[in-house]
């Protein structure tokens, strides 16, 4: 199943994103909001987050349908487009410096989604996503989620994602 992903930006924010014109796809506008519309490329995982009039979600609905019977207006009416290196690069970034500025260094009490991971495993490169941010997020170090992801997960197959996701949110800390 493919994903979508909403990108929201206020119009104070369209120049940071200038590149997006190299990349036409679906757009819609509401107010002094643009949401453009991309295709996100498969074995790359976005967690939603805001961040000063950037909004970023995922979904597997073409919006569109729906957030014109809120408000949108359907502005640019293309193709929905696979979305580019740079704008995942940003999107990123953007997420790491959101997880960081959100990091409470308090320990997860095992119970309800934290529990489910510890008990059934993680299977799905969306999860190993979820679970080295939540355990970022919660304060553990590069060195306790590596220890924790290696006992729980069995599949050799999402190691090479975990290291990538996990070396993107944890990069300018500490390691070993």
């Amino acid at each position: 199943m493919y994903e979508i992903i909403e990108l929201t930006l206020h119009t104070n924010k369209l120049g940071l994103f200038g590149f997006l014109k190299h990349n036409p796809t679906k757009v819609l506008k509401n107010g002094d909001f643009y949401k453009f519309l991309y295709f996100a490329p498969l074995g790359r995982e976005l967690i939603a987050f805001s961040y000063t009039d950037i909004i970023v979600k995922t979904t597997t609905d073409d919006p569109s349908k729906s957030d014109t019977k809120k408000g949108w207006i359907l502005v640019r009416d293309k193709k929905i487009a696979l979305a580019s290196a740079d704008l995942l690069e940003i999107l990123q970034d953007l997420e790491s410096t959101r997880l960081v500025e959100n990091r409470q260094g308090t320990w997860i009490e095992l119970k309800g989604e934290i529990l489910d991971i510890v008990s059934q495993g993680i299977y799905t490169r969306r999860e190993v996503a979820y679970f080295i941010r939540l355990l970022f997020l919660h304060g553990y170090d590069f060195d306790t989620v590596l220890e924790l992801f290696t006992n729980l997960v069995k599949r050799a197959d999402l190691a090479g994602f975990f290291l990538d996701t996990i070396t993107n949110i944890y990069k300018g800390e500490k390691i070993g």
